[in-house]
């Protein structure tokens, strides 16, 4: 009975030790195998200046800039970036050109001259544009818009009672300016600069000027009396 208590009490501890060196075993076994084992007698290598030395993959990585595709790229960027920049500055003066002398195009009209005209012009067709003043750009392009089909109406009643003189007038002064009056009059501020006509195309009616118009000349004569 002694001996079989001594052997049960001995079975403890060798079943625990037993375990552990298991538990060792496995812990081994998990361990990574691949790197090489440090020691303080032999540390990592490290250059001249103190810091570790590089690896591979890092002093090569510049390398990868000589491939083909970043070399084109960097030659594309190298030619689209200059042209953007000018293409860019163009349109930037354009603007300001823009902004400074801001015109506006109202349309094509036409006048024709009453069968009493003594001018030789009977007709004319021209186009019509303003030229706006700088400081009231804004407020002009904002009035035109919401009273576009009044002036268009405007001028036309203008040219009603217009005059084939008014015409013969190479640079159009007097008709410039009472557009320029009528316009502004018609937008309820002076934000008309000046009236500029382009394409004029005059017809004439092959009447001369100088002579007195029929009626006067019917009156005068001697069996009308």
């Amino acid at each position: 009975m002694r001996l079989r208590r001594k052997l049960y009490l001995l079975r403890k501890p060798v079943m625990s030790g037993i375990r552990l060196h298991k538990g060792l075993l496995e812990v081994v076994k998990m361990a990574p195998t691949n790197a090489p084992p440090t020691s303080v007698d032999n540390p990592p290598a490290r250059n001249a200046g103190g810091a570790d030395a590089p690896s591979p993959d890092r002093t090569a990585w510049w390398r990868h800039l000589l491939e083909p595709k970043w070399i084109v790229l960097f030659l594309g960027l190298s030619v689209l970036l200059p042209g953007a920049v000018i293409a860019y500055s163009r349109l930037g003066v354009m603007a300001g050109r823009e902004e400074k002398h801001g015109e506006v195009t109202l349309g094509e009209f036409r006048f024709l001259a009453s069968r009493q005209e003594r001018s030789p012009i009977s007709a004319a067709t021209f186009s019509l544009h303003l030229a706006l003043l700088p400081e009231t750009e804004a407020l002009a392009r904002a009035r035109l818009q919401s009273h576009w089909y009044r002036v268009q109406q405007g001028v036309e009643e203008l040219l009603r009672h217009a005059h084939g003189g008014d015409f013969e007038d190479p640079l159009l002064g007097d008709l410039k300016r009472q557009l320029q009056e009528q316009i502004n009059a018609i937008l309820g501020a002076r934000v008309v600069a000046h009236a500029i006509v382009t394409d004029l195309n005059l017809e004439f009616s092959g009447i001369d000027a100088s002579y007195p118009p029929p009626d006067e000349v019917v009156r005068s004569l001697p069996w009308t009396d």
